[in-house]
Order: C-alpha cells, then sequence, then structure tokens
C-alpha cells in the first residue's frame, strides 16, 4: 500500500550510542495518504546526517533514555495539536496548497552568494506568504538555467542541520566546492568523517523575507 506522508509538525530527537553520530529520531505529528484517505498519524523516522532513511524503523538502545525522551516529543506534539484543534472553534484553519514548481525555483535564484537556505525555510516562507498551513511543491525537471543563462543555485539549498548530501540537480561534492568558492566552511562529520556540513550554517542561512 502506497503511501504518502504530510507532517504538521515535527521534533527531533538525538540518538544515543551506539547509534552513530548524527544520528537523531524524527518525531512527526501529520496526515498520510493510505490509497486516497488521508488518516492523522505519528510517525517516527530515523535520520542520518539530515536525511530521512525512509525504510529503516527506529531502533532504541536499551541501556539509553532514547525511547522516553521520543515518547515525551510525541506527548508534547500530541498536546500541541490538541491545542491547536481547540482553537479551530475560534480561527479556522488555513488551508492547504500546490505552489508552482517555477516559484519554487525563482525563490532559490534569489538567495545571495555566500548564503543558504533549507527546503523547510522555503516552505514556511511560502506558507506565510500564501497564507496557509502547508504547501505542496510541483516537481518538475527542474532546469540549470535562468532566463538570463545562469546557473541556478541549487547548491545554497543544504540539509536540516546544513548536511551536503546529493540530489537531482547537483553532487554533494559540487555542492561542497561551490559553497567553498561563495566563503562558506566545509567540515567532515558523521561516522568517519563520511558526512559533510556547512560549518556554523545558521550564521549563513538567509532571511527570505527580505529578498526581493
Amino acid at each position: 500500500m502506497g503511501r504518502t506522508f504530510y507532517p504538521r509538525a515535527s521534533k527531533y530527537v538525538e540518538a544515543s550510542d551506539p547509534h552513530p553520530e548524527g544520528t537523531e529520531y524524527k518525531v512527526s505529528v501529520g496526515d498520510e495518504d493510505w490509497e486516497g484517505r488521508y488518516h492523522s498519524v505519528v510517525k517516527i523516522q530515523m535520520m542520518y546526517n539530515g536525511k530521512v532513511a525512509g525504510r529503516k524503523s527506529p531502533s532504541y538502545p536499551i541501556a539509553s533514555d532514547d525511547y522516553a525522551r521520543v515518547a515525551s516529543a510525541i506527548s508534547e506534539l500530541l498536546d500541541q495539536q490538541k491545542q491547536s484543534a481547540e482553537a479551530v472553534n475560534i480561527i479556522p484553519a488555513a488551508p492547504s496548497m500546490r505552489v508552482a514548481a517555477e516559484e519554487y525555483v525563482a525563490l532559490i535564484c534569489k538567495i545571495p552568494r555566500g548564503q543558504i537556505t533549507r527546503n523547510e525555510d522555503i516552505e514556511a516562507y511560502l506558507c506565510h506568504k500564501h497564507h496557509v498551513k502547508k504547501v505542496m511543491i510541483e516537481s518538475f525537471p527542474y532546469p540549470p538555467f535562468d532566463e538570463e543563462g545562469q546557473d541556478i543555485p541549487y547548491w545554497r539549498v543544504v540539509g536540516t542541520h546544513g548536511y551536503i548530501s546529493d540530489d537531482r540537480m547537483c553532487s554533494r561534492e559540487g555542492k561542497t566546492e561551490l559553497l567553498q568558492k561563495e566563503g562558506l566552511q566545509v567540515e567532515a562529520c558523521g561516522t568517519g568523517g563520511k558526512s559533510l556540513r556547512v560549518m556554523d550554517y545558521k550564521t549563513h542561512l538567509a532571511d527570505l523575507n527580505t529578498l526581493e
């Protein structure tokens, strides 16, 4: 049964040893498509260096407090959802909408040299701009160049915690080289230093609300 999950809210819980460094549990509450019908669910996903391992079930080392911390995160999210549901009688929930891929690409083109953003930042910006609570960005073969023939800076979009990974438009190595040329420092991290991330990534995040 194919399922597509749309999180409404998420929390990230750091995983203990013997999980590799950079491992987290992504605890989410959201809506999941079960063959055309949506159901509200709690979902726990394993994250390695900022990337969700969709087919890997969460594992909690018995000697750790991981399970208790994940359970606490679930309780907090459910409490938040309950409070939001109670507020619906006062403030109607905003709708969701589908955003054209062209708008997504145009926003990436505005990210200044030497700055970065994350997909969650882009989604939050688009939600605020369109006065909705959830956006779904259309997918299509994104163009490599803008109307002036310049490279679209897909390399300036990084993972949740500044991690650099391959995507359809740019390899991890290519992103790293281009970010370094723009003055950002990249460090090796994770088990055996096999992962890469932008150092002090939060200081380099673009303020999407100020872009013209």
